[in-house]
């Protein structure tokens, strides 16, 4: 019997439950009836709903979203959040989550997408090239939208476009870009310096990186059996890695390094 019922008061108050079924996000529905008189008077009346609900024809289910001219970029996005996100990998979720709260929502994600256009979308990619935001954080923005907008015109069954489809990139220019430099001597002894001060721990730290060229995969990996304090010496052919879980594991590096003591 897809019901139950249980005793909430004397004398003989019943609480009668019927399954309903399940609503558009899955999520178990019931109907609950007051009823009083015996045990056997309840059961019956239970049985009775029961049968009521199932001699109906099943109700048509409406979907949380409405794909027509009004849904925005940001319904989009939600009803992809809802139905899609959970197949991603921790960090890519968080990385979407975070460029739609801070640089998507209250700007484009207000707009209708059939009001979009190519020229409006890459004047917003550019818009965000000119507050400062690098070339792979903007390409990934231009992946979220045009994901979005790829599901609503499914979801929708071709009435919506995907007005991101043929958008192109901002250009950066190579010579643009700040050169990246090792420090001098100078600035490692002053960072060393600043660090000891700070916390005699992270100053040790950065020593041995700076003495071996440790990568910080490979800092992270260190462990007491890898240190020999008699010979003065560290031995790094560890490192840690992710992966798309985002469970950590120890890798062989592929150069066994030796420190000097």
């Amino acid at each position: 019997m897809a019901g139950s019922m249980r005793l909430v008061a004397q004398p003989d108050t019943w609480e009668l439950r019927v399954f309903m079924g399940r609503d558009s996000l899955g999520k178990i529905k019931h109907r609950y009836v007051r009823f009083r008189g015996t045990k056997r008077q309840a059961e019956r009346e239970l049985a009775r709903l029961v049968s009521e609900h199932e001699a109906k024809p099943a109700p048509i289910v409406e979907t949380e979203f409405k794909w027509n001219s009004t849904t925005t970029i940001n319904d989009a996005i939600v009803a992809w959040r809802n139905n899609g996100w959970a197949d991603l990998s921790p960090s890519t979720t968080r990385r979407y989550e975070s460029l739609w709260k801070v640089k998507i929502k209250d700007s484009i994600d207000r707009r209708r997408i059939s009001s979009l256009s190519s020229y409006d979308v890459e004047k917003y990619l550019r818009s965000l090239k000119d507050e400062g935001l690098a070339e792979a954080s903007v390409r990934q923005v231009r992946a979220v939208l045009g994901r979005a907008c790829r599901l609503a015109r499914k979801w929708s069954g071709g009435a919506l476009p995907n007005p991101i489809a043929d958008t192109e990139m901002p250009g950066w220019s190579i010579e643009s870009h700040t050169p990246v430099r090792a420090p001098s001597l100078d600035e490692v002894q002053k960072l060393l310096v600043a660090a000891q001060s700070l916390d005699p721990r992270i100053s040790c730290i950065l020593r041995i990186i700076v003495a071996t060229g440790m990568r910080r995969g490979e800092a992270c990996a260190i462990r007491w059996n890898d240190c020999d304090l008699a010979l003065g010496t560290i031995r790094i052919d560890e490192s840690i890695v992710s992966n798309w879980k985002q469970r950590t594991k120890l890798a062989p590096v592929s150069l066994t390094k030796w420190p000097h003591s």
